[in-house]
Parts: structure tokens; C-alpha cells; sequence
């Protein structure tokens, strides 16, 4: 089960403007040992209760408070650019009829 937008927060601080690093996390884990870094694939990643999960999904829970229905696009073309202004939902394609 996905975790809550509430949970994420609660573990990252999200600087929606940033760009290099727009995730922070929280200084009171404790004992939480928080693991990010990047996948293979060159995209930022981060790893909550156990799962990792791409930074521009959790980027958009945390915004939106939903995880994205649809693939997340850099509008830049840059995978590391998770600032808010240049992630977005991408259109499912239509079915021809």
C-alpha cells in the first residue's frame, strides 16, 4: 500500500521552487534511516517505509495531495528537476475509435 501524501510529508520537507534539491527530510526520524538517490535510469528516487518511489510522484502527492493517475514529464527534459513548475501529468493517449 502507497503511502499517504500526510506520511510523505511528514518524512520530506518539498521546496517546490528548487531545483537541484528540492527534498529535504524531516531532522526528527530518529531512527528512520532515510535512503534517496538516483535510479539507473537517471531519475531522483526515495525510499519510504520500505519502498522507493520516484522524488517527481512523490512530488506531486505532496502538492496535490494524490499520487499521479497518469507517467510524470519533465517539461525541461531534465530528470533531476523535480521544482513544481516542471513536472507534470502526462495525457493518456486516445484510444482511436
Amino acid at each position: 500500500m502507497k503511502p499517504t501524501a500526510e506520511r510523505v510529508r511528514s518524512l520530506l520537507y518539498y521546496k517546490s521552487y528548487e531545483l537541484k534539491e528540492p527534498f529535504v527530510w524531516q531532522t526528527w526520524l530518529g531512527d528512520v534511516s532515510p535512503r534517496s538517490g538516483t535510479h539507473e535510469d537517471g531519475y531522483l528516487q526515495a525510499e519510504i517505509d520500505g519502498t522507493v518511489y520516484p522524488a517527481d510522484q512523490l512530488a506531486w502527492l505532496i502538492m496535490t495531495g494524490e499520487w499521479p493517475a497518469h507517467e510524470i514529464v519533465h517539461a525541461d527534459g531534465n530528470k533531476l528537476n523535480n521544482s513544481w513548475n516542471n513536472i507534470k501529468e502526462k495525457a493518456p493517449l486516445a484510444k482511436a475509435a
